[in-house]
């Protein structure tokens, strides 16, 4: 719908039918099958904690060979877990501190008791925090807000949870907000393209999110 910045024109790659012809599977391939498998299954099951269940799928492709060892610490986006340790940093102080808390009350006596309003504001303030921010960030600083929120409404803090979970992945009106959408700038769009497009999206997008998280996941 908008023109491109970068000048450059889009190249379809070449395939190569014959090497797709020849190749042949080889154990390796199993075993990665058989791991992706497995952490599926390891997760969806809940046999065992997530991380750890990732982490048995990690060294199972490391330890055969189906990856190279520094080739994998190569593909690890240090930016993200940075971002993750960080944004965990704020959570647990904002908690130990008290701003949690506070900002917990402050939210309750503006809003009210209305749960409708509260999972409005919930979901509002996640997705604008979440387009000038990290997804992962906002997610883990807002999360320990709406559970003590829930828990002076005296209500069941799962609603906000899944709010927080869709909402911090609305994130069309900037190209910031997500890797996945950080990727697509690549093609040449400009920022305010990212907003003209976007932004319709994201409020239409958070209006589905409110009623539906309500009628789905009720208090």
């Amino acid at each position: 719908m908008f023109p491109k910045v970068l000048d450059f024109e889009d190249q379809v790659p070449d395939v190569d039918a014959t090497a797709i012809e020849a190749f042949k599977p080889t154990w390796r391939t199993w075993v990665s099958i058989g791991t992706l498998v497995f952490c599926v299954f390891g997760f969806f099951s809940g046999i065992w904690d997530t991380a750890v269940v990732a982490l048995i799928g990690a060294a199972i492709a490391i330890i055969t060979g189906c990856v190279d060892f520094k080739g994998a610490f190569k593909r690890v986006d240090w930016n993200t877990i940075a971002v993750m340790a960080f944004a965990q940093g704020i959570a647990a102080a904002m908690n130990d501190s008290g701003a949690g808390a506070m900002i917990a009350n402050w939210v309750v006596d503006m809003v009210g008791d209305n749960l409708w309003l509260q999972m409005a504001g919930c979901v509002i303030v996640n997705t604008v925090l979440t387009n000038i921010m990290s997804n992962t960030a906002t997610a883990a600083m807002m999360a320990p807000i709406y559970i003590l929120i829930a828990s002076h409404l005296g209500v069941s803090y799962f609603p906000f949870m899944i709010a927080i979970a869709v909402a911090t992945n609305l994130t069309a009106a900037t190209p910031i907000g997500g890797t996945a959408v950080t990727m697509t700038s690549q093609a040449g769009y400009r920022f305010n393209d990212f907003v003209k497009i976007g932004t319709p999206m994201n409020i239409a997008w958070a209006i589905i999110t409110i009623v539906m998280t309500l009628v789905v996941y009720p208090f």
